[in-house]
Order: C-alpha cells, then sequence, then structure tokens
C-alpha cells in the first residue's frame, strides 16, 4: 500500500489468497476486503469517500499479520492551508517594510495585534510560514518548495 494516498485516486492493489486487507484506525475503517479464494485477486480500490489521517494498513494472510502505515490527505485541504501560508507570510512582510520605514508600532492581523515586536521575532514568525509552505509542497510534490530563505541584517 502506498505511504501517501489522496482522497479521490483510485488505487490497485493485489490481495493475497485466503487474506483480510484492513485500513482504519481504532475508531474508524475506512476500507476492509477480504480474499477468500486460493489464488491472489486484484483489485481496484476508489478512495473518494474516505476521511482524513493517518491509518493501519494490516493484512492479515492466514494468521501471519502485517502492519503499515498510511496518509490519506484531502488534495484541497492541501490547497487551502498553502493559501493561508502565503498570506500570512506576505502580510508579514508588508509588517517587516513598514517597520523598517518606522510607520508601524503596532499591526492587527486576523484580529491578533502585533506590538512592537522586533524585527528579530518578525523574521523568526516568517521563516515558521516559509517552513510550512514549503513542507507543504514537499508532500504534495515530493519536490522543493517555493520559497527561498530570507537574510537577516542585524545592525
Amino acid at each position: 500500500m502506498k505511504e501517501q494516498i489522496f482522497i479521490g485516486e483510485k488505487i490497485t492493489e493485489v490481495i493475497p489468497a485466503n487474506s483480510t486487507l484492513k485500513i482504519g484506525n481504532r475508531e474508524t475503517t475506512v476500507f476492509e476486503y477480504s480474499n477468500l479464494t486460493d489464488s491472489d485477486t486484484s483489485i481496484q480500490i476508489d478512495t473518494s469517500k474516505w476521511e482524513t489521517g493517518t491509518f493501519s494498513v494490516v493484512l492479515n494472510k492466514s494468521g501471519a499479520i502485517s502492519i503499515s502505515t498510511t496518509d490519506i490527505i484531502d488534495p484541497l485541504a492541501v490547497t487551502d492551508e498553502l493559501n493561508h501560508c502565503k498570506m500570512m507570510i506576505k502580510e508579514i512582510d508588508q509588517v517587516i517594510e513598514d517597520r523598517t520605514k518606522n510607520a508601524v508600532t503596532t499591526v492587527t492581523i486576523n484580529n491578533k495585534t502585533i506590538v512592537n515586536e522586533s524585527l528579530d521575532a518578525l523574521y523568526k514568525v516568517r521563516s515558521l510560514y516559509v517552513k510550512r509552505a514549503n513542507d507543504i509542497l514537499k508532500k504534495k510534490n515530493k519536490k522543493g518548495g517555493i520559497f527561498k530563505s530570507i537574510t537577516v541584517f542585524r545592525g
């Protein structure tokens, strides 16, 4: 079974003879299939109704149990989180720009007020959002992120 499954994709899996495949956790089972024949069976699994989370993949083949895990990801939720990170980075950049011009001593972002935060603190918060955005993109694309690190000049 794949380590990462996106909701909506179709997966083809070979179920060994006389075995049961179960994907779930303590509260929820997202998939279960029993192959009671004497030959391996190839099945196509529809993931469109699955829920997000990390689940165990348990294969019970005549009493021999193998266990692995898989992450089920909602591709739309990943995009929402990425957009949130991009928006926060843009707003923090604006605060940093205003602070370097000494134009703003307080600012409100998403109902949170930042009062006289040092530039160092703002750069740290920004770097956390950059890291989160890059991590999202790495998971999504299996490639590098789109944001580059920043250099902090201290005077």
